[in-house]
């Protein structure tokens, strides 16, 4: 490295980075699994490649991504179907679910992925691995590849994702503070803590069950955390959570999927994605009626996602803006009055599930994409695997009746007996632009759980 690039320093100085194949460098493609692009070379690096070479780092290859990177799958026409490291009939995740498979798979030390409604969090809980979402405008994404021309509400962001905690804090010191208009020009300050601290937990968000992997993940976090002297105590959201997923559906499709369908125009769609391209072409006047019609199951949630999707005028634009605003309003004042230091959640409702599932487990990932709706910093700490022994369905939820439409979906695509050993992570959230304070967090429980006399009480 020496002979080639000289005598250099930096933080990443001859760590070779996988780059999430929507991040553009020049001389590639940024295909995002779409034929038509496919030969659209970049001219120049984007602004975080060109961060990230200024640190020492060398980018040396691009990662899969599922089509229009709208899926927690990883798979596209163009270049076929990426596997979970752990077990290949398994999905790594998404969208960020290249870099995920990549790194878990020990082919990788360190990645580049974006997130805009979980895709850096839950690739990383699939695969066994750790990532960070930053708050808004803290690295730049400006050249990134993308759909939309633009969005006030919601902002995709690109974050690091690696195989540890500690290994997350390079990238994250080489992009932050730069005089750039697309990034909050406030330099990375590491905190180390030297208190307890109090972390809030919240097992269920109001609007699905996790399985029981996910919430005896956050069951032994919270035992390791306590036998390291933290205090952890109840966290409520404040709001109700079907406001929120709903705001996120009517903001993902208010174009009525207008510039996916043009990137895609006349090419294969993805199997995972076809339901949702389908339901757009019903007419609204219909999809309001299908929605009345769901409410005599007695469950308010398939009714409120049909209400929700669809192309959006102007004025519902800004009311979605507003609506947005009360919520992270509201969740800042319950934050303060909490006194808590991080928010302890699951990563997502299940652990890694069977490629094709996207489509009846879209909304699994209501765990993350809360997160980016109030623009909070959010990140994922592995803490087990799936354990057939201890994570059977309990016998009620077996023999369940009454209106757990979404529950019964995810059950039906639960069998621990298959999934035996896959990854289990938890997410570590905190208020917007509090990044040290997360990987704080998230550096103290990867040490808790590292901890032989701790693991003894797991």
């Amino acid at each position: 490295i020496n002979a080639e690039y000289g005598e250099k320093t930096g933080v990443l100085f001859g760590v070779p980075v996988s780059i999430k194949d929507c991040i553009g460098v020049s001389g590639f493609a940024s295909s995002l699994g779409i034929f038509g692009w496919r030969s659209d070379l970049y001219p120049e690096d984007s602004k975080i490649v060109k961060y990230l070479r200024e640190a020492g780092a060398i980018p040396f290859c691009k990662t899969n991504v599922p089509q229009t990177m709208m899926s927690f799958e990883c798979r596209n026409p163009l270049w076929g179907v990426t596997h979970n490291p752990w077990k290949k009939q398994y999905t790594p995740g998404g969208s960020s679910g290249g870099e995920a498979a990549l790194i878990g798979g020990g082919g990788s030390v360190l990645g580049i992925g974006s997130d805009i409604g979980g895709s850096l969090r839950i690739p990383a809980h699939f695969s066994g691995i750790c990532s960070l979402k930053t708050s808004s405008c803290r690295i730049p994404n400006s050249s990134n590849r993308g759909f939309h021309p633009g969005s006030l509400v919601i902002q995709p962001i690109n974050g690091p994702m690696a195989r540890s905690v500690e290994d997350l804090l390079p990238m994250i010191q080489a992009c932050f503070g730069r005089l750039d208009r697309d990034v909050v020009p406030a330099k990375f300050v590491p905190i180390i803590y030297d208190r307890p601290l109090t972390f809030g937990v919240m097992r269920n968000n109001g609007f699905i069950e996790a399985l029981p992997p996910c919430l005896r993940a956050v069951d032994e976090a919270v035992i390791a955390l306590k036998s390291a002297g933290h205090r952890v105590i109840e966290f409520e959201l404040p709001f109700p959570s079907i406001e929120a997923v709903s705001l996120m559906y009517s903001m993902g499709t208010a174009d009525g999927l207008y510039y996916y369908k043009k990137a895609l125009g006349d090419e294969p769609i993805d199997p995972a994605l076809l339901p949702f391209f389908y339901l757009l072409k019903v007419p609204r006047f219909l999809r309001k009626f299908m929605a009345w019609i769901s409410e005599f199951t007695g469950d308010p949630r398939p009714s409120r996602f049909l209400r929700a999707v669809g192309s959006q005028g102007p004025e519902n634009y800004h009311r979605i803006s507003g609506e947005r605003n009360k919520l992270l309003t509201k969740m800042n004042d319950a934050w303060i009055d909490s006194g808590i230091d991080a928010l302890l959640t699951p990563a997502f409702a299940t652990p890694a599930l069977p490629h094709g599932s996207f489509a009846k487990a879209s909304f699994a990932a209501s765990y993350t994409f809360i997160w980016n709706i109030i623009d909070y910093v959010a990140g994922i700490v592995p803490v087990t695997q799936v354990d057939p022994d201890r994570d059977a369905l309990p016998a009620q939820v077996k023999k369940n009746s009454g209106s757990r439409v979404l529950e019964r979906r995810l059950e039906a695509l639960y069998d621990p007996k298959e999934m035996r050993g896959l990854p289990v992570g938890v997410q570590i959230v905190t208020p917007q632009y509090r990044e040290a304070e997360a990987l704080a967090a998230m550096k103290i429980l990867a040490d808790c759980l590292k901890n032989e006399s701790i693991k003894e009480l797991i």
